[in-house]
């Protein structure tokens, strides 16, 4: 049975590693609006996640000295996370449900109606400056590496190691990739061939690779 500290530093290693290559991906593509925009995303809800684990310290810190010293430590970048509490609704409304809500229809019947987005993001307390989400996200990366590096040894002795080979799961190659689509654009045509001109300059992922 592990104890409350012993979940938290598996949990925040895996946040950690999910968050740093995208911090990287971020960083070397910041002149592209569309990566930015898809990590913006992506981020708002690897944030949420981590104020809700960051959120289970609070009881077991009580006797802890050490765990109290680790809060005080971040204490300025989940200040500056909690400024922003629209981030949770939005991630609930929105970005984890496939943009829609659920909600009570006139019969009383939960109904599941597309997100509001003025309610839950535009007039909502939500960073939408890509600058901002990239330093909560930074921020909240230095907290999970102290923590870990501060508490990681309530862990040593465990092992969490995967031990059986991964057996291989999908398609392995651009090949594969463009003959599927093939397949599918083939079958798109065939049921209405007045689609096919919306994928003109469609470009194959093996030309995309090889950059003809």
């Amino acid at each position: 049975m592990l104890n409350p500290i012993q979940e938290s530093v598996i949990v925040l290693s895996a946040m950690e590693n999910i968050m740093e290559p995208a911090l990287k991906v971020f960083k070397r593509y910041h002149a592209d609006d569309d990566v930015k925009f898809i990590l913006h995303s992506k981020m708002l809800i690897d944030l949420s996640s981590f104020l809700e684990e960051w959120a289970r310290l609070g009881p077991i810190c009580t006797n802890n000295p050490d765990l109290i010293f680790t809060l005080k430590i971040c204490e300025p970048a989940l200040s500056r996370l909690k400024r922003w509490d629209g981030i949770r609704q939005f991630r609930n409304k929105a970005l984890a449900h496939g943009f829609r809500e659920e909600l009570k229809g006139t019969n009383g019947k939960v109904v599941y109606s597309p997100t509001n987005l003025s309610r839950w993001y535009f007039d909502a307390n939500v960073p939408n400056n890509y600058a901002e989400v990239l330093l909560l996200s930074e921020m909240a990366y230095f907290c999970m590496a102290i923590f870990i590096s501060r508490h990681g040894k309530e862990n040593q002795g465990l092992d969490f190691t995967h031990k059986k080979e991964v057996d291989s799961k999908g398609i392995q190659s651009s090949k594969e990739f463009d003959e599927a689509m093939i397949d599918f654009m083939n079958h798109i045509k065939s049921m209405d061939s007045t689609i096919e001109g919306a994928w003109k300059g469609y470009r194959y992922l093996s030309d995309v690779i090889t950059n003809k």
